[in-house]
């Protein structure tokens, strides 16, 4: 409960922070490398405690095939029947314009945080050196970057009445936060894994850079890395599936994108699906971003 208190801290003390002296574009660069900092970090952390790693990541492979299948069911599924039972007309949301978006630049930016984790395992099957105090510093930089983030939602003039304006993307954040939950405990029961394991597995809804780092803290490298790629696989195939799937179901497409319809997904839902649904993927993906920081570390110790 300590670090949950430490997070929502930071996090509103970012929001309500009315000016600090450093530019957005320093800002961004902080964020950007203290994330990539972290990564290999985690990575080396993983690659140099594990004495059997293939064997591990053949575990892990496991978890995030099982959780990625899990997650996109239950999601989609939920979304799908809740839709069909309020009549909500997909017709009347979507922008029937033939244009897609090249998806392919965006799964490069994704790519490159995979990159790094993979150059952190590599480095510490390799090397094996002892990081001093490196759990302390981690912390200390994932506050921070919570406190940006903060920031920079106030920033963006970002409201919690504009947030808590658009009834269908709340009943989607709603929907996905319960299935999410739901496939968690399935999940976990099926690899016979701790049920808050596999509600923290299932709590990241695509923010793999937060959530992997945040798993990684609460319960071991192992989990965050598997937090990384479960969240990181959860991005990348709603980046594919959106232009392929999205036209004939367009909500349960933006539901599954989860807290990356705020952000990375949003202009392939925008050029893909048209500008009706872009505010169902602010408020539902606004949600989702604000829950990951307070559910990972909530699931873990209730």
């Amino acid at each position: 409960m300590a670090q949950l208190l430490c997070i929502l801290i930071a996090l509103f003390a970012g929001y309500f922070c009315k000016k600090i002296s450093v530019t957005s574009i320093m800002m961004n660069r902080f964020l950007r490398f203290s994330v990539l900092l972290i990564l290999v970090i985690m990575g080396y952390e993983f690659g140099s405690s594990s004495a059997h790693i293939f064997n591990e990541l053949l575990q892990l492979f496991e978890i995030v095939v099982v959780f990625t299948t899990t997650l996109f069911l239950f999601n989609f599924i939920t979304v799908y029947v809740y839709m069909r039972l309020k009549h909500i007309s997909y017709q009347n949301l979507l922008n029937h314009s033939k244009s897609y978006i090249l998806f392919s630049k965006y799964i490069f930016e994704s790519g490159k945080y995979l990159l790094y984790l993979l150059i952190g395992i590599t480095a510490g099957a390799l090397f094996n050196w002892k990081l001093v105090y490196i759990n302390d510093i981690i912390n200390v930089i994932l506050l921070i970057i919570l406190f940006i983030i903060g920031y920079q939602l106030r920033a963006q003039n970002v409201s919690i009445k504009q947030i808590f304006s658009n009834k269908i993307g709340i009943a989607i954040a709603a929907l996905i936060l319960i299935s999410s939950m739901a496939a968690g405990v399935v999940a976990a029961k099926w690899l016979h894994l701790d049920i808050h394991t596999g509600l923290v597995l299932s709590s990241g809804f695509g923010w793999y850079t937060l959530s992997g780092i945040l798993s990684g803290q609460l319960i071991n490298h192992q989990i965050g890395t598997a937090s990384f790629f479960i969240d990181f696989t959860r991005e990348i195939v709603a980046i594919i599936l959106i232009p392929i799937l999205g036209r004939q179901t367009p909500l349960p497409m933006i539901g599954y994108s989860g807290a990356t319809a705020l952000d990375f997904t949003l202009p392939i839902i925008k050029v893909n699906l048209g500008d009706e649904v872009v505010p169902i993927a602010v408020t539902s993906g606004m949600i989702l971003t604000i829950l990951v920081p307070i559910l990972l570390p909530l699931m873990w110790t209730v």
